[in-house]
């Protein structure tokens, strides 16, 4: 028979609608974000060779997935140009001055999130809603974002959904203040 000291103090499990976007250098993104996907991470093995066999061994290599957020786009396109600007600034500005006023950032401007960085956090919440987790991305800038496709063959009103996919420094998991 199972002991029952070897239960989980908490028997609810994480459910997928439980998460919030903060990001300060797009807060219109944030309002409309629909699917926040926290990265995996990938670590590579050595292999070792001895007499008798092959032995493998953590460490060679580590690689963290990009942190993807899909949001449906405001009929203003106010959260897509967030987005759309802050990547033609990091990866195809007009001129050298477009791209130094966004590279030039102070400690404020940070806090802020303006620049080519922003930090960005996931606020992961229990099956009572309550804040739980924070998934907290330093250094974190858009790397890619799907296209925008309208269409006349269907005869409902959807809105339309983007996923922007972002590089970071790394993350880090954080438990709110409350304790629970």
């Amino acid at each position: 028979m199972a002991s029952l000291s070897n239960q989980p103090s908490n028997p609810n499990a994480l459910v997928q609608h439980s998460a919030r976007l903060v990001l300060k250098r797009a807060p219109n993104l944030s309002f409309f974000a629909q699917d926040v996907e926290i990265p995996g991470m990938t670590g590579g093995v050595a292999n070792f060779q001895t007499e008798l066999d092959v032995v493998p061994w953590p460490g060679e290599t580590f690689q963290r997935e990009d942190f993807q957020i899909s949001f449906k786009v405001d009929e203003d396109l106010k959260n897509y140009l967030e987005v759309h600007n802050w990547l033609l600034g990091i990866y195809y500005p007009d001129s050298h001055s477009q791209y130094a006023a966004l590279s030039k950032i102070s400690r404020s401007d940070k806090m802020l999130g303006t620049g080519v960085f922003s930090d960005m956090t996931a606020i992961i919440y229990d099956s009572a809603r309550r804040p739980k987790f924070e998934v907290r991305f330093q250094d974190a800038f858009p790397r890619a974002m799907s296209g925008l496709r309208f269409t006349t063959r269907n005869d409902t009103v959807e809105p339309l959904d983007v996923t922007v996919a972002f590089r970071y420094r790394h993350f880090t998991i954080h438990s709110t203040a409350d304790g629970t």
